[in-house]
């Protein structure tokens, strides 16, 4: 295993490297960071009761993990496992369909995560407004976005272990309010709101693009993890137990809060409040009903907190991705910059200046426009998934989805139904921008390679040729041997065979670096 900047770096530097600055992630803080990339709690499922009813809204929390988050999170545990590196999903698509298409996928991606960052601001902000009405004026309002845009990303900075541990501490604090309004609130339900609220619901007064869009958008990006799987500890281990343990929390947090807090009567003129009064932040007046003015604060307080965990999670997720595309030679080497805390410098300067432009939206047209772009990112990463268990059904898997291909083939039947479906209500102008995001691939791609040919920026260029050679060096167990094709096509995680084992080459080479055998 080589990588090289024009011959600059030796092979067992480069993997000394990796051994040292790498693997830092446990099942504890990956799932708190899966957590919030995906759900980060019921903030913002609010919109799903104005737009389709309470019970309607609480029947989508519950198949939409079904059809689309247990499947999409067995794709990645597969896949993340099978390739533990930083430009994850990338390299699934590379794998399965060559360069062009990985780099259209990580376009489409980055683009589509960074514009799911810029709702965290806005969210917080939203929340903010109950206590401080002047945040509804423009220029205090955008002023607020860039001030958190600001100091969150300097937390990105800080490392991804800063991350992964704040991530933790910020799910317990941030749910900890939904647990007591939970507690105080069961005595204040009265179920016939569920039924008079569902009966007044007309189909035809169904807002069914919002409604999709703001289930779809709660309970989707289960990929991200993978552009985090080479800070992963063990993640044959890791990655699959987190999933898990997060599409329980995520479908909870969502389910329960929605129910009771449905069935709760908030006054009104008219006597209770109908369904289309619900808005983002309608959680905090739920709160003061049953509990007063402390519980609602300390709603307030608990949305700010989830918003900010969501902005790391997603921050360290898109940071990382520019970062694994630099390493594998996607991009110019000076992406793959990091700073005196291991962490992508230029990537976290991408982000957060993407985060900025795009913070100016409102809620709705940011959801609507990020799941668009995902869907198409989606279709792609399914299609690798399926290409790859066609093409080499025998290839070493550490994780594996318990299903042969056609099994595969209809599980990911009915997620494909529902992406067609949160793509058939876009709008003209979402539309537009996908076209427009692919249109600067096409354009960015042979770009990049014609000056990779010219020599005029300096690439990162990963060699396979001396697998063996290098562990031949680092301890006599593999003599060198020619590579075969398939080898070639998967320049860092080809396997190699101990006895009756399988590997990953870079797992190979990190514990022969190990300090026990060094």
């Amino acid at each position: 295993y080589q990588r090289r900047v024009h011959g600059q770096h030796t092979a067992v530097e480069m993997a000394m490297k990796r051994r040292k600055t790498r693997r830092v992630l446990s099942i504890l803080p990956l799932m708190a960071i899966i957590f919030y990339e995906v759900s980060g709690g019921p903030f913002g499922s609010e919109d799903s009761v104005r737009a389709a009813g309470p019970l309607l809204a609480v029947a989508g929390f519950v198949l939409f993990p079904l059809v689309w988050s247990v499947p999409e999170a067995l794709v990645t545990a597969e896949m993340s496992v099978m390739f533990p590196e930083d430009s994850g999903y990338v390299m699934w698509v590379t794998a399965a369909f060559g360069p062009f298409m990985g780099y259209l996928e990580g376009t489409l991606s980055w683009v589509s995560g960074v514009t799911d960052n810029a709702l965290y601001p806005v969210l917080a902000v939203d929340y903010f407004q109950y206590s401080f009405p002047f945040l509804e004026q423009a220029g205090p309002r955008y002023t607020a976005i860039l001030l958190l845009c600001f100091i969150l990303t300097y937390m990105n900075y800080r490392g991804v272990t800063v991350v992964g541990n704040t991530a933790v501490v910020l799910a317990v604090i941030s749910m900890l309010p939904f647990l007591v309004l939970l507690v105080v609130a069961v005595p204040h339900v009265q179920p016939r709101l569920w039924e008079a609220d569902q009966l007044d619901v007309q189909f035809r007064q169904i807002d069914w693009s919002k409604y999709l869009n703001i289930v779809f958008w709660n309970v989707n990006y289960w990929d991200s993890v993978s552009t985090l799987a080479g800070e992963v500890k063990s993640p044959g281990r890791t990655i699959p137990r987190a999933l898990c343990g997060a599409v329980i929390l995520m479908v909870l947090s969502y389910t329960l809060p929605l129910l009771v807090s449905s069935g709760v009567c908030i006054p009104s003129p008219d006597g209770c409040e109908s369904w289309r009064s619900w808005h983002n932040g309608y959680f905090s007046r739920v709160a003061e009903i049953v509990g007063g003015a402390p519980l609602q604060v300390w709603m307030v307080v608990g949305a700010t907190i989830s918003n900010f965990g969501m902005f790391q999670a997603e921050m360290a997720s898109d940071s990382f991705q520019v970062m694994g595309m630099a390493e594998r030679g996607f991009l110019p080497a000076v992406f793959a910059s990091k700073s005196s805390y291991n962490t992508p410098t230029l990537g976290l300067l991408m982000s957060a200046a993407g985060v900025c432009f795009i913070g100016w939206n409102g809620f709705a047209a940011i959801v609507q426009k990020l799941n668009f772009l995902y869907c198409i990112a989606a279709l792609l990463e399914f299609a690798a998934f399926l290409k790859l268990r066609y093409s080499e059904p025998h290839r070493p898997r550490e994780v594996r989805v318990p299903l042969p291909l056609w099994g595969c083939c209809v599980m990911l039947f009915f997620p494909a139904l529902a992406i067609f479906g949160v793509m058939a209500v876009s709008d003209l102008s979402t539309v537009l921008l996908a076209l427009g995001v692919i249109l600067f691939a096409c354009i960015s791609y042979p770009l990049i390679e014609y000056c990779r040919g010219r020599e005029w920026m300096t690439f990162l260029e990963y060699e396979t040729g001396e697998l063996g050679q290098l562990l031949s060096e680092v301890v006599s167990i593999v003599p060198p041997q020619e590579p075969s094709p398939e080898m070639n096509q998967y320049p860092r995680h080809h396997s190699v065979v101990l006895g009756d084992s399988h590997r990953s080459s870079q797992d190979l080479i990190d514990e022969l670096l190990s300090p026990q055998l060094s």
